[in-house]
C-alpha cells in the first residue's frame, strides 16, 4: 500500500499497482518513496489529466490491464473475468487529483511512502 499525503488535504492509499501507475503518469518512477514540492503539484494534477484523458482515447487498450486504464477491484484482484468486475483508472484517480488539486491551491508538497 502506498500512502499519499499533503497537509492540505490528509491522505489517500492506493494499492501498490494502482499507485505505481499513477506516479508513471505523473512522470515520476513509480515508487515509494518519494514526493513533489509545492511548486510542481499543479505540473502534476495536469500531466495525470492528460495521461487518463489520452488513455481513454485508446479503445483499441480498453480490455487490458492497468496500462489501459482498467484494473480489477482490490477484493477480487486476479479474478476479474468481465468489465463489470473493473474500475476504470480515471475513477481510481479522482482522490490522487483531488489531493494534487488542494496541494496546489494551498501551496503545499505532497509526499508518498509505502507501508
Amino acid at each position: 500500500m502506498v500512502t499519499f499525503r499533503t497537509p492540505a488535504a490528509g491522505s489517500v492509499v492506493y494499492m501498490d499497482d494502482v499507485a505505481s501507475e499513477l506516479l508513471k503518469l505523473i512522470g515520476r518512477t513509480g515508487s515509494a518513496p518519494g514526493a513533489l514540492r509545492a511548486q510542481d503539484t499543479a505540473a502534476a494534477a495536469q500531466a495525470l489529466r492528460r495521461a487518463l484523458t489520452e488513455i481513454e482515447r485508446r479503445p483499441e487498450d480498453a480490455n487490458k490491464s492497468s496500462a489501459s486504464g482498467v484494473l480489477p477491484h482490490a477484493e477480487h484482484a486476479g479474478e476479474a473475468e468481465d468489465e463489470g468486475d473493473t474500475v476504470p483508472l480515471r475513477l481510481r484517480a479522482l482522490p490522487l487529483l483531488d489531493l494534487l488539486d488542494r496541494a496546489t491551491d494551498a501551496n503545499d508538497y505532497v509526499v508518498w511512502d509505502s507501508e
